[in-house]
């Protein structure tokens, strides 16, 4: 104001230097006294007109008309106001908008210094606060238009270029920064530091913005937290987000309570709510997936529309568009991972290629190469790690089931279980190296240390016990309790042992039992009971064996009797423990020598089954009682059962004799009866 009171001076005057001039006063009190016609109640006359131009001269002013003023009206080019000519910038200054430009302005304007509540408030760059109603709003202003349009909005902060400009009544505000808040008119609470941070808020309330951009579209949305340049940039009406780094949350419109932290993370969010992405491009693509959860460089950088995921680790589920409610935690995990759900991942790349549902993976590249297989669940180092389709597997342990490809329903638990399988179903391991090398073979179960350690193509096998079945490759039907138990058996089937060490010495036979510690079969379609340490063997009933006559065809009378039993040599004899343990190839760690000695100390009665097969031969007689070596491991049997017909055969050929012999002496006796009567007959 004291810039235009020298302009109107000047040109009152008009050269006078000395005189003073009164207008409406004989008494002047200065160079210049113009008095109102009633200073109480002034005319509308009363008042000095400066000549009106529409348009500035086309000709500028020079030196000589420095501080010249003129009023425009507004009916040209320039804005309606007074003007003055200032030589020094060689340009028209227009004198209602000129507002506080210098500190020690602060006498004028619209800043109160004298702590009269006129205003309370401080405004300093031209036209900053120009529409402040001047009552107790305590704001500050600095900078070009900074609260410009600011009526009644008090407690607000605004530095910077157009810094708050349109605001009107927008309280407890604070813009720092070029054109920051600018467009904001009632919003409140509101903190934005930075070039045009917070640029096109309106009504939106609670937010803050720090750094370039950062939340520049948000009209109405509230309760946002942007950090970072173009943080939140394109947010309109979201509410309750936040983020910190460099373009986060970038495109994010109307999507609610998101949090991300880092380069370009949470990039293209538009309208997905509730997610949390923390490190470098995480969640970068999402558009509209909510409710999930990325934490680490690049994770879920692809997805769009998946929910529910939680991912912990750099490049985890990187692939994810639209998988839902999975869990994926370690460096790749489920990286290629596209539209499966459901799954749980933990462990660097374990289900990596997966885009199977229903999975889970715990261990370093634990089902890494699933790709559409589902509801497995694997956990240990490369458990599963070949899995390609395989569905309802599980394997537990270091290097499980990690050949599996297609094989269903498997379950392998233990270190190395079921390590080469690929096709095979239905099978249950459980133990180190149990079923270790079974490949396709199917519905076998295997529990103990190496248990069905080396079977291939085996199927319907049961391995019980440390080693059990160990070497079977091709049997099948085949079940082994105990340990050691069918150790050696390679490709016999419907075989059944039960006991340590029992049925532990073949290889290839088929249809046999051994029960019992340490019990051998050496031969096809043989039942042992015990080893030879047993020396009884009973119950409280005899043996049945069927003997339905409905079942028997050819018959014939053709069992040898006397003859037979005649030829045989009974005898007794003592077993010689050593010879059985050499032919069994029986370790020493299995014999039981305390028990070996009091069987040897046994005297016994018995046939020698080569004697009784030669003479069986001799009679050209096909007897079943004997048991003959059906390979170079087996030995000969007596089955003394088959003896009881040989025995009543004998016993019926004798009593015929008997017969015969009752009959002869019968008739010699009648024969002699007579002899004697002829005889008293003769002697009369």
């Amino acid at each position: 104001m004291k810039t235009l009171q020298y302009v109107i001076l000047a040109l009152i005057l008009c050269g006078i230097t000395h005189a003073q001039v009164g207008i409406g006063t004989v008494t002047p009190n200065a160079q210049l006294d113009i008095v109102s016609t009633n200073q109480a109640t002034p005319a509308n006359t009363d008042g000095i007109l400066i000549p009106k131009i529409d348009e500035f001269p086309s000709t500028a002013p020079n030196a000589a008309q420095d501080g010249m003023m003129v009023f425009v009206t507004g009916l040209g080019s320039p804005s309606k106001g007074f003007y003055y000519w200032n030589n020094s910038t060689s340009s028209w200054v227009s004198l209602t908008d000129i507002g506080v430009q210098k500190i020690n302005d602060l006498s004028d304007g619209k800043s109160d210094n004298d702590g009269s509540n006129d205003g309370s408030s401080i405004f300093l760059g031209v036209n900053s606060g120009t529409n402040d109603d001047e009552t107790d709003n305590r704001n500050v202003g600095v900078g070009y238009q900074s609260l410009y349009s600011n009526v009644g909005g008090g407690y607000n902060l605004a530095m910077g270029y157009r810094a708050m400009r349109t605001n009107v009544s927008g309280s407890w505000n604070t813009a720092v920064g070029y054109e920051t808040l600018h467009l904001n008119q009632i919003g409140t609470d509101n903190t934005a530091l930075g070039y045009q941070a917070l640029y096109n808020n309106i009504d939106g309330n609670y937010n803050t913005a720090l750094g370039e951009w950062a939340l520049y579209f948000n009209s109405s949305g509230s309760n946002n937290t942007a950090v970072g340049y173009g943080g939140l940039r394109n947010n309109t009406i979201g509410n309750g987000n936040t983020a910190f780094g460099y373009a986060s949350s970038w495109n994010n419109t109307s999507g609610n309570a998101n949090v991300s932290f880092g380069f370009y993370s949470l990039f293209a969010n538009t309208i997905g709510s509730w997610n949390t992405a923390i490190g470098s491009e995480t969640l970068r693509s999402n558009t509209i997936g909510g409710n999930n959860c990325a934490i680490g460089y690049r994770a879920m950088y692809s997805n769009t529309s998946g929910n529910g995921n939680v991912v912990y680790g750099n490049l985890a589920m990187y692939s994810n568009i639209g998988g839902v409610d999975n869990t994926a935690m370690g460096f790749n995990a489920m990286y290629t991972n596209a539209a499966g759900s459901q799954n749980t991942a933990i462990g660097k790349d374990a289900l990596y290629k997966n885009n199977g549902s229903f999975n889970t993976a715990i261990g370093y590249t634990a089902l890494n190469n699933n790709t559409t297989g589902f509801r497995n669940t694997a956990i240990g180092a490369t458990a599963m790690y070949q899995n390609v389709s395989g569905i309802y597997n599980t394997a537990i342990g270091s290097r499980s089931l990690t050949g599996n490809t297609d094989g269903d329903f498997n379950t392998a638990i233990g270190a190395e279980a079921m390590v080469v399988n690929t096709t095979g179903n239905y099978n249950t391991a459980g133990g180190y190296h149990s079923l270790y090398l079974n490949l396709t073979g199917e519905r076998n179960s295997a529990f103990g240390f190496r248990s069905l350690r080396d079977n291939t193509n085996g199927i319907r096998n049961t391995g019980i016990g440390y080693e059990a079945l160990r070497s079977n490759t091709t049997g099948i039907n085949n079940t082994a309790i105990g340990d050691n138990a069918m150790a050696n058996i390679v490709s016999g089937n419907h075989n059944t042992a039960m006991g340590y060490f029992a049925f532990s010495t073949v290889s290839n036979i088929a249809n046999s039992m051994a029960l019992g510690y340490n019990a051998q079969v050496n031969s096809s379609n043989t039942i042992v009971l015990g080893d030879n340490n047993i020396s009884s063997i009973g119950g409280f009933a005899n043996w049945t064996n069927i003997s339905d006559g409905r079942f028997k065809t050819n018959i014939r009378q053709n069992v040898k009797g006397i003859d037979f039993i005649m030829k045989l040599r009974p005898v007794t004899y003592q077993l010689d423990v050593d010879a059985i343990a050499a032919f069994y190839r029986t370790p020493d760690s299995v014999r039981l020598k305390d028990t070996e000695q009091s069987k040897v100390s046994e005297i016994q009665i018995g046939f020698i089954a080569q004697e009784v097969a030669k003479a069986a031969s001799d009679l050209q007689f096909d007897f079943h009682g004997i048991d003959f070596p059906e390979n170079e491991n087996d030995h000969y049997g007596l089955r003394y059962a088959e003896f009881v017909p040989v025995l009543v055969k004998a016993l019926q050929e004798q009593q015929k004799e008997i017969d015969n012999l009752k009959k002869e002496v019968s008739e010699l006796k009648n024969l002699e009866a007579r002899i004697q009567i002829l005889e008293s007959k003769l002697n009369r």
